[in-house]
């Protein structure tokens, strides 16, 4: 459960997971929320969950309101996940902006992927954590998929 959890996150010891983003947003996992000028003189080096390029795009986009902007690019989704398993990636992550107003691209993007991925290993951000906050729901989505097989 909880421990075993923690421990795997904390040696680094996670399945090779990829993650799916709308269009221009594939790097909010590793650059957080950025309100801190000195996060309390704390040093180090921030290792993603996920490597950057395991994380890819497509278009998408659902305003804060719900609205859709742009449609999902199907074929550009079902290409995004052809490229991941080709990378050997074990879990995917499926995470676009604004999915907690709206997370029918999200539920789209997840019937394509279930075609394609060999397992059942497939997280949504909304579907862990539906809030307006992007960070927080992804990097939640990330490490919940790298956990899990």
């Amino acid at each position: 459960g909880t421990t075993t959890t923690t421990n795997a996150v904390l040696e680094r010891r996670l399945a090779r997971t990829g993650m799916i983003t709308t269009l221009g947003f594939r790097d909010v996992i590793e650059l957080g929320r950025r309100t801190r000028p000195q996060p309390y003189g704390m040093t180090g080096t921030f290792v993603p969950v996920i490597p950057r390029d395991l994380r890819l795009e497509v278009a998408e986009r659902v305003e804060a309101s719900g609205a859709v902007r742009v449609p999902l690019d199907e074929a550009g989704m079902r290409d995004a996940v052809q490229r991941l398993l080709d990378a050997g990636c074990e879990s995917l992550v499926i995470h676009f902006l604004h999915s907690y107003a709206n997370p029918a691209h999200e539920q789209r993007a997840a019937e394509i992927a279930r075609g394609i991925w060999p397992n059942g290993y497939i997280t949504t951000g909304h579907a862990l954590l539906s809030e307006a906050r992007e960070f927080e729901r992804g990097v939640t989505a990330s490490v919940n998929a790298s956990v899990q097989p």
